[in-house]
Formats: structure tokens, sequence, C-alpha cells
């Protein structure tokens, strides 16, 4: 039996990092990888868009097509995926792997970013509801001009916060968030940082080795939270197949 079927639980997996990154991509990649290895695998967005007014707000906010103050934009993000992780990450967690296009920690970002809002407050709130947490968190890292430059070559409009300087603002937070001293992230993280043509591969010989890694139970006590992807490769695991 290969370490992909090592798992007592399914593991959930959230794939973070500013526009532009490759996370699409990425995702497809490992969702790919898994189902040819007979794992069940699902996939979810950021939002749940269970209900109107709340989806309504976050569609307004994102669009800007109408002001609200930050309490209101916390409100909405934090009930919509309140219902997200109840009604759509949980249940498919019982059938298999989910692989979720950011969650909780790029509502804490992205808010901060663009609205104010401290992400280590949205983070907390989470935390205290009980919010459900990832088993890994996979934070692709890019340069914000390769990340723009890719941004303008799909084929609809730049939204207002996808402009280098925002996207800058946006990984530094992340990674004050990830890998600072105040501790606010608690999970394991793996970092890939996708600014070569070859991302398929490496997907396939460092990434999902190390979240391999990552989400195994035993993994965690005495050992570092943070795996770097492009340290792990398949000599250094069981092979995925």
């Amino acid at each position: 039996m290969s370490r992909m079927h090592c798992f007592t639980t399914h593991p959930f997996l959230v794939l973070e990092g500013p526009d532009g990154a490759g996370k699409t991509t990425i995702r497809e990649e490992l969702r790919s990888l898994l189902e040819a290895r007979a794992i069940r695998t699902s996939v979810v967005g950021q939002h749940s868009w269970l209900t109107p007014v709340v989806s309504r707000t976050i569609v307004e906010v994102r669009e800007q097509r109408a002001h609200h103050p930050p309490s209101v934009i916390a409100d909405a993000y934090f009930h919509d995926k309140r219902q997200h992780a109840a009604h759509n990450v949980a249940p498919m967690l019982a059938r298999g792997w989910v692989i979720a296009d950011r969650y909780i920690l790029s509502d804490a970002v992205y808010q901060e970013a663009l609205y104010g809002i401290p992400a280590e407050e949205t983070l907390a709130r989470h935390r205290r509801a009980g919010t459900l947490e990832p088993a890994v968190t996979v934070f692709i890292e890019v340069d914000e001009l390769e990340a723009y430059r890719r941004i303008t070559q799909r084929a609809k409009q730049t939204r207002h916060y996808e402009r280098p300087v925002t996207l800058a603002r946006i990984s530094s937070i992340y990674r004050r968030v990830l890998f600072g001293t105040a501790g606010s992230w608690r999970g394991k993280v793996v970092r890939f940082t996708n600014d070569r043509a070859d991302v398929k591969r490496r997907v396939r010989e460092e990434l999902l080795p190390a979240i391999v890694a990552a989400a195994l139970p035993t993994v965690g006590e005495g050992s570092s939270p943070v795996f770097d992807s492009s340290l792990r490769s398949q000599t250094a695991f069981d092979r995925v197949s």
C-alpha cells in the first residue's frame, strides 16, 4: 500500500496565494494525479453561495457595485464560509479528499489588504466559532509582476485588486500570517513557488509528495509545520503511485 492510501480520514487541502499564482492549473493537476490513483477527489471554490443576501453582498463588494462598511463585509464572508464548511466541504470529506481553491485564509488576507480588516481578527473569529480548518494549506508564491502578466492574458477584465501594487501587498500579508512570529496560522503549510513553465512536472514530483508528507497523521509532533516543496522529491518519499 502506498502512502497515498494510509489516511484514516480524508485530507482537506486548501490552495492559497495571490491572483495570478496559478492555483487553478495546480488544482486541476492535483485532482488528476489523485484520481489517477483511484483517490476520490472533490474540488470546491472559495464561497458557498448558499444564502442569497450574503451572496449578494459578496458580489457587490467584489465587483465594486455598492459600498459596504468593513463590519458588513466581514460578517458576509464569515457567514458564507461557515455555510461552506458545514454544507459543502464537510459532506465531501466524508467521501474523499477535498481541494479548495481559497478558503478562510484568503478571506482574512484580502479583507486586510482591501478593507483594512486585520487578518488576525478574521482568523480568530473562525477559530472561536470552530470553523472547519484545512489539514494542509498550500501557499503558492509568485512575483507580483509575473502574476499580473498572467492575469492580463486572461480573456476578461482585470479587477481592482489585480494590480501589481495590490498583489505585492496581498503576498506580504500572506507571508506575515503564515510565517510571522505572531503565530496567526497554526496549521501545516506547504510552500510552492510557481515561477517556471514545467509546473505540471513539479506538481507531480515535488508538490504532491510534500502534501502527502504534511497530511499524514504521524507528521507534526516535534517537527516544523512548514514544508518547502522544492526540498521534497519522490526520492524522499515512498512513490505516490
